[in-house]
């Protein structure tokens, strides 16, 4: 969707997304900043921080939030939120199968994988 996602988080463990896209004269622009669910506080050593993915068949984008142990799925296009599952302890790592509609992520505390469909 001709659109860059970047997780950042502030001086006091605030977690935000950044959207970027291109603008006419090729440089590329920030379009939006909005806040997020926390990643947790960077001062933790156990904070396991985010995963963040994109869905190009659904136009969902999913993010792990380490902090609050949950996921949130915002929708690409509008920025809003469509979406979010609680999960079990301190999930890090995200990736989606567009092919099958199916998001993966792995909880660090159990050692489980988790699959969801991307229905929203």
């Amino acid at each position: 969707n001709y659109r860059l996602f970047a997780l950042w988080v502030g001086p006091n463990s605030n977690w935000f997304l950044d959207v970027w896209e291109p603008k006419d004269n090729d440089i590329w622009g920030r379009f939006s900043t909005q806040s997020i669910a926390s990643g947790g506080n960077l001062n933790d050593a156990n904070v396991g921080g985010a995963g963040l993915d994109y869905n190009p068949a659904t136009a969902n984008l999913f993010n792990v939030n380490t902090g609050t142990d949950s996921l949130s799925v915002i929708d690409g296009i509008s920025l809003g939120t469509v979406g979010s599952v609680v999960l079990g302890d301190d999930p890090f790592a995200i990736t989606i199968d567009e092919s099958r509609n199916q998001v993966y992520l792995g909880l660090r505390a159990s050692g489980n994988l988790i699959k969801l469909a991307d229905t929203y």
